[in-house]
């Protein structure tokens, strides 16, 4: 039963991300996380989305923003590191109530309309962040 709840969950965060162009670790990494332990429940998400943004750069490579990309690459891969070790040392009860305040935080955020400057700077941002995820 629990593989048939984590392909639900999965499918509806792909599903999220194939609408919107994102959406699967924001819906995928929170339920996953009361279904099976955090680590496990990032893990396995960031796998699928890798299958998934791998996909989707094949359809779309003409639309991509190169630099905007190489910026974020090379962020997410300094950031990537530090989640490592974060997500080896910390208990799965403490990456749960991470997790669950940030996506709290974000959304709320979202609803109320913050703006988020474009630029470098958050490109840098939003790659570290990913890769710190």
């Amino acid at each position: 039963m629990t593989y048939v709840l984590v392909a639900a969950i999965v499918a509806l965060g792909a599903a999220a991300q194939a609408a919107s162009g994102f959406g699967l670790a924001l819906l995928a990494v929170p339920l996953l996380a009361l279904l099976l332990d955090a680590k496990t429940a990032v893990v396995t998400t960031g796998v699928v989305s890798l299958g998934l943004q791998l996909t989707v750069a094949l359809r779309d490579h003409g639309s991509i923003r190169r630099s905007t990309i190489v910026t974020m690459t090379i962020a997410a891969l300094i950031g990537m590191p530090v989640g490592l070790l974060i997500l080896e040392r910390v208990d799965d009860r403490t990456l749960t109530i991470a997790i669950g305040v940030t996506v709290l935080a974000f959304t709320l955020l979202l609803a109320r309309g913050t703006p988020v400057p474009a630029g470098t700077a958050t490109d840098a941002a939003a790659g570290f962040t990913s890769g710190l995820i």
